[in-house]
């Protein structure tokens, strides 16, 4: 079952745009509400909305009225004003001071919460965008249930913390050294690719009858480590490479077990392994993550969503889908 009941939009609603049609209904609906929600965030934001412009008004209107019984060349013209009166229009004043101040920082709030939002749904687009002629499919699985004694922030908060370790988790498996025995394979292949690369070209001699040996001057040598700059590549290398190919690698091998750490560094097996583990719980955290979020908006909470969450998670699509680029 889905984790979450969506309205379904109309494909013609304008607020779904082109990049939103390879979502199924639910999240092209979710979408919609997260621009609505950015687009009236960044209203919020910019001093127009209604509550910044009513407290505006009613304070100048509350300042003039207080002005009139304090300033001089006006006193005589009104009569009868009591201290009790004009103790009324300063705390008058001060009320509604105080009124615009906390309109001012809703204001504030909700600037910082609008870069938020338009940087979720620029991740969201990104990540569409890789999605390019798949079918997006809904996330099939169970709803997730609360831990005993805890409430929807404290499940919030506790997938936070866990998507957190993971994050740190999934680094350190990417920053993990590569074993010497794999670092051996890339060298060794490596100069192969060399060798050819510095081999000289002997047909003119050969079959042109041209007494000249040519080498080879092309700008890119292409190798394991793709394509590279002869100037990044001394030709006294690929000469070397060509020449005693067997006494290069050699010297690579010593160099590599030198410089390893096998201890900590993972295969790319193990590697590949570990990060698919990784990224799975992660991907599954995120998604109950997503779940309460949704369950306290829906109560009326104001709360924001990472800039850097799971479009899979946020949308409620299919696992099966591409990660985006950035996931960890």
């Amino acid at each position: 079952m889905r984790f979450a009941k969506q309205s379904k939009l109309d494909p013609a609603d304008p607020r779904m745009g082109d990049k939103t049609v390879v979502l199924p209904p639910g999240a092209a609906a979710k979408l919609a509400m997260l621009r609505d929600r950015a687009a009236e965030l960044h209203y919020i934001s910019s001093g127009r909305g209604e509550d910044m412009h009513a407290a505006r008004s009613a304070l100048e209107h509350a300042k003039a009225d207080l002005q009139k019984v304090t300033n001089p060349r006006l006193v005589g013209t009104i009569m009868g004003v009591t201290p009790e009166h004009l103790a009324v229009l300063e705390a008058n004043v001060s009320e509604l001071r105080g009124r615009l101040d906390r309109a001012e920082t809703r204001s504030t709030e909700a600037r910082e919460a609008a870069k938020e939002a338009r940087l979720l749904i620029s991740n969201i687009e990104k990540w569409m965008s890789r999605c390019s002629g798949l079918r997006v499919a809904d996330h099939q699985g169970a709803e997730p249930k609360l831990r005993r004694g805890e409430n929807g922030v404290e499940a919030v908060e506790r997938c936070q913390r866990r998507i957190r370790e993971l994050k740190a988790d999934i680094h350190q498996v990417h920053s993990a050294p590569i074993h010497s025995n794999d670092a051996k394979v890339f060298a060794s292949a490596y100069v192969e690719q060399l060798r050819a690369a510095g081999a000289p070209n002997l047909s003119l001699l050969i079959e042109g009858g041209v007494r000249r040996i040519e080498w080879p001057a092309q700008e890119l040598v292409h190798t394991v480590a793709g394509p590279i700059s002869n100037r990044n590549v001394p030709p006294e290398a690929a000469f070397a490479a060509w020449l005693q190919p067997d006494v290069l690698v050699a010297a690579l091998h010593r160099e590599i077990d030198e410089c390893s750490d096998d201890d900590a560094a993972l295969s790319a097996e193990d590697r590949a392994k570990k990060l698919t583990t990784l990224m799975a719980d992660k991907l599954s955290t995120e998604r109950e993550e997503e779940y309460w979020l949704q369950d306290l908006i829906r109560s009326g909470m104001n709360i924001s969503r990472r800039i850097d969450a799971d479009p899979r998670s946020v949308l409620g699509v299919s696992s099966d889908l591409p990660a985006p680029e950035d996931s960890f």
